[in-house]
């Protein structure tokens, strides 16, 4: 399963629409080594991310809610369907922590979600990607979106 993907910067740097580095530290959080790899060799080729790697859903999320605030994720790409700590379970957490709530997320999945649960991402403005589906250019592109916004705010919700 593909899991979490994040990268840190200073919060007071989230209002500087060049904020974004050339090389954002991302986290790949993922029970399955190959999948994993597959990430960290895409976001490294891409010349923009520089990848960490997690074992899974709840530490991903322990290293995430204890980061101090310069290490606080830009944004996230987690597997929805993992053992111990899934990515709605992420999700939830996230939008009960202040630091944490307004950082953009893109699940990836292999299967399907409910209405309400598409609802919910949609009005969060995460990003629900199929794994079945997804290539690289599709994996890229919604990362570049969703960290836009991040860069000007009004974006939200314009795709």
């Amino acid at each position: 399963m593909i899991g979490s993907l994040a990268y840190p910067i200073e919060k007071d740097d989230r209002c500087n629409a060049s904020c974004i580095s050339p090389w954002s530290q991302l986290r790949i959080i993922s029970r399955i080594a190959s999948v994993e790899r597959i990430l960290e060799k895409l976001l490294l080729e891409s010349g923009k991310y520089k990848p960490v790697l997690a074992d899974n859903g709840q530490e991903g999320w322990k290293r995430m809610a204890m980061s101090p605030p310069q290490a606080l994720p830009h944004a996230l790409i987690i597997d929805l369907f993992m053992p111990e700590m899934d990515g709605f379970e992420i999700v939830d957490a996230m939008q009960e922590t202040e630091k944490l709530k307004n950082i953009p997320v893109i699940l990836i999945t292999g299967g399907d979600i409910s209405t309400t649960q598409q609802e919910k991402l949609d009005s969060l403005n995460h990003h629900l990607l199929q794994k079945g589906a997804l290539n690289p250019d599709e994996l890229l592109s919604t990362l570049e979106r969703s960290l836009n916004h991040l860069k000007d705010p009004s974006l939200k919700g314009k795709e």
